[in-house]
């Protein structure tokens, strides 16, 4: 089969012009991204967390509830709000639960914040997860 120097040099040709469309279509097509500055504050919280225990209850095979002792530091009465979760392996919520209380200034108190599960979930799934009050 004897193809002709012409058309091979026309097939090179609309090969290369193919590569540089499609490399120029994907030039145009990247995104970028501008970079910006913001500042994030801290406020320090006026409630310190002394002591964690949870409650099993071995029939379900769950915490059922987790009681949280909070300090209020503040020079005043203050509301605190304890929240509570624990989270599976991939992050995910398998319980949790919150609970509010007024709380003197220095007073300190035991709060039981009971616990709501995702269906079939127990204490196998639990990888981590946190407690937070504000």
């Amino acid at each position: 089969m004897n193809v002709p120097r012409r058309a091979i040099g026309l097939l090179i040709i609309s090969y290369l012009a193919m590569i540089g469309f499609m490399l120029v279509s994907a030039i145009n097509q990247y995104a970028l991204i501008k970079p910006f500055v913001v500042e994030i504050s801290a406020q320090p919280s006026p409630f310190t967390v002394d002591a964690v225990s949870f409650n099993y209850d071995p029939a379900l095979n769950r915490y059922v509830s987790c009681e949280v002792t909070v300090t209020n530091n503040a020079a005043s009465e203050m509301t605190a709000t304890v929240y509570v979760q624990l989270n599976n392996a991939t992050g995910v919520a398998v319980a949790s639960g919150s609970k509010g209380v007024t709380l003197a200034s220095g007073e300190s108190a035991t709060v039981t914040v009971d616990l709501s599960w995702s269906s079939n979930a127990s204490v196998e799934d639990i990888a981590g997860g946190w407690i937070t009050v504000t």
